[in-house]
């Protein structure tokens, strides 16, 4: 696919098709398809070089057009390229249509090595739970050093558990709280899952620590609130709530802006929303019965749970298909949000 960007208004008409480059150092091929270049304003006001631009065409380009090249010798290179005007026309009606916004999967860790061996690990959880999306999918990884995304670039943005905790105070942990502040004045549709949902609390400056009543395993009832009846993803779903949990820590006091949309027996924010369309939940609507029961195992081992009251958990692990419609849901939404 091509993107193609429009970067001035002037005569000058230019032509620029984008490469693909392969996993080696060999150029395969390079075209340059219309992009309407002219003359750059000297101080380029979006600050963005060539080589950031190559990168927004990796992962799938801008939705609305954008000025990325860096004024120079390269540009001097295509002013030299003219071409028929209705050729530029055709870039206008066509050309930001291809350029389109991604749904992002901010990942904050990793399963048990043993489980992703055999079933992936969060992000192929999350993007199964998704499923058909029409909008694509990139996986990010901050406990990795990559970098967030730019806010324009984003249709969505679910974000992962994590083995970690939100108290721990990661760099990659805080760093990615604050991003996601930003998320909600631009009304970036986010789902945020259990870590993600208490990071969010976290840098709203609302306390997060070891649930007092103990770590929460299993499948577990949830409790809808009235707010719920009327939210864009919890509304018509039954109530109680059935969910498969896996935690220790847990938001102590609901953000002031929140609308709280489910709690359970042990957990009394499981599900909150902030404004029109950011979600946390507490609970994992990505485990299906066999991760759930992983969950449950190890748990135990750590928590040093009797024989007999581990089996009473894992007795009760149960399929969730009403919690786990949660990320289809999100999925449309989010392709309904920028459609």
């Amino acid at each position: 696919m091509y993107n193609t960007v429009a970067v001035s208004d002037t005569p000058k008409i230019s032509v620029l098709y984008c490469a693909w480059f392969s996993g080696t150092i060999q150029l395969r091929w390079a075209l340059y398809r219309l992009s309407g270049l002219g003359r750059l304003p000297p101080d380029n006001p979006t600050g963005r070089s060539w080589g950031s631009f190559l990168q927004f065409l990796g992962s799938g380009g801008l939705k609305e057009q954008r000025s990325l090249l860096s004024p120079g010798p390269i540009l001097q290179f295509f002013e030299k390229v003219f071409v028929p005007g209705e050729a530029l026309e055709e870039v206008h009606q066509t050309g930001t249509e291809e350029m389109r916004k991604f749904l992002a999967i901010i990942k904050l860790g990793s399963t048990f090595p043993e489980l992703a061996a055999k079933r992936g690990d969060f992000e192929d959880w999350v993007i199964e739970g998704l499923g058909p999306v029409s909008v694509p999918v990139q996986t990010i990884n901050p406990v990795q050093g990559e970098a967030l995304p730019d806010y324009d670039c984003l249709a969505g943005v679910v974000v992962t558990g994590s083995h970690a905790m939100v108290t721990d105070r990661h760099s990659w942990s805080e760093r990615t709280g604050q991003w996601l502040l930003g998320l909600l004045p631009r009304e970036i549709p986010l789902f945020a899952i259990c870590y993600g949902h208490q990071l969010l609390a976290h840098a709203l400056g609302y306390p997060v620590a070891d649930n007092p009543l103990g770590p929460e395993e299993g499948t577990v009832p949830l409790t809808l609130t009235p707010e719920a009846a009327g939210d864009p993803l919890f509304a018509g779903l039954p109530n109680p709530l059935w969910a498969q949990v896996s935690h220790q820590q847990s938001v102590l006091k609901l953000p002031s802006e929140a609308v709280l949309l489910a709690r359970s027996a042990k957990e009394p924010h499981q599900a909150y929303r902030i404004g029109r369309c950011a979600w946390g939940v507490q609970f994992h609507p990505e485990f299906d019965t066999e991760i759930q029961l992983a969950y449950l195992r190890r748990g135990a081992e750590a928590l040093d749970l009797a024989e007999e009251a581990s089996d009473a958990l894992a007795h009760q692990v149960r399929p969730t298909p009403e919690a786990a419609s949660l990320l289809q849901r999100f999925g449309r939404l989010c392709a309904a949000y920028w459609g």
